[in-house]
């Protein structure tokens, strides 16, 4: 009797704009107990969840709306969402952080 192997990798979806951004992500942190997917934007990412119900989803908030981070948690309840802020700008952080983001 074949024996059902859970996998125990950690699912991350990387939300960002920028292709080479998303290829330097993957790139640097390749590890075996780590299964990472990239889309290009926030509704790419809402539709990626659907089948990739991922453990943690990290995005940029430059170009997505201020809903994004709470329509992650309403598809994927358990996802820790963490906002990155390509700004050195204090506004931008403490709006990430509105956002529900770390």
């Amino acid at each position: 009797m074949k024996e059902n192997s859970v996998s125990l990798r950690t699912r991350l979806l990387f939300v960002d704009e920028d292709e080479n951004s998303r290829h330097h992500f993957c790139e640097n942190l390749r590890d075996d107990n780590l299964m990472i997917q990239t889309v290009q934007n926030g509704g790419d990412a809402l539709e990626r969840l659907k089948n990739f119900p991922a453990d943690i989803v990290m995005l940029s908030i430059n170009g997505d709306g201020p809903t994004l981070p709470e329509e992650i948690r309403t598809c994927v309840p358990g996802a820790f969402t963490v906002a990155v802020v390509d700004s050195d700008a204090p506004e931008e952080t403490v709006k990430a952080m509105k956002l529900g983001g770390l």
